[in-house]
């Protein structure tokens, strides 16, 4: 009778794991596809609407890329994560052993690496609220140069001296752009008043005295 349940019992844990693997791997290609799909179109309307030019629109670009990538990991954090809980349930493993260690590892490893995780949270909210971007003249702190390159855990500028200068995104405080400063409207320039021809006379013809 063991046996015989044993074989019954385990045909459905196999259904059920393979179950769960497909349909996370199913449900993480559909949101891949989803967010390539979202950034082709934005780019494309970007490049088709050419507002600001190439600098601006590779900014737009890096802006899009680091935002998608970003949602990809999110998503296939929380799907793995999902999935095997999921897992564990099925094959009969105790969960609250296992999630307590998890919590205890996890808090070791975040005050160990608290400062990494500040640089790539402080870095997301750069690009995200556009604070500056490739090309623009910034002061950061005591460095004042131009924008090279912006990641999530470093920001790199160049001075006007062409020193390199790498600054985590988790130090930077306050930042200076002379890039985003407002357009300046130039007056258009006031033309002379034409004089009225006097009364009696023919258009194109000067008046009698």
């Amino acid at each position: 009778m063991p046996s015989t349940t044993l074989l019954a019992v385990v045909p459905t844990q196999i259904a059920r794991i393979a179950a769960i693997v497909v349909g996370a791997l199913v449900l993480r290609w559909i949101i891949a596809v989803a967010l390539h799909r979202t950034l082709r179109v934005s780019l494309a309307q970007a490049q088709r609407i050419g507002r600001g030019g190439r600098a601006a629109q590779s900014r737009y670009e890096q802006r899009a890329r680091t935002i998608t990538s970003l949602l990809g990991s999110i998503a296939s954090t929380v799907i793995v994560i999902i999935a095997v809980l999921t897992l564990m349930g099925v094959v009969g493993l105790p969960l609250t052993p296992l999630l307590a260690s998890a919590g205890v590892g996890g808090l070791a490893i975040g005050f160990g690496a608290q400062s990494l995780v500040k640089d790539f949270i402080s870095g997301m909210f750069l690009i995200v609220e556009d604070q500056f971007g490739v090309g623009d003249q910034v002061t950061i702190g005591t460095v004042n140069g131009t924008i090279d390159e912006v990641t999530l855990r470093v920001t790199r500028i160049r001075d006007a001296d062409g020193i390199v200068w790498y600054v985590r995104n988790g130090d930077i405080t306050l930042v200076g752009n002379r890039s985003q400063r407002p357009a300046v409207v130039t007056p258009a320039a006031s033309q002379p008043p034409v004089d009225a021809a006097p009364e009696g006379s023919a258009p194109g013809e000067p008046g009698t005295a």
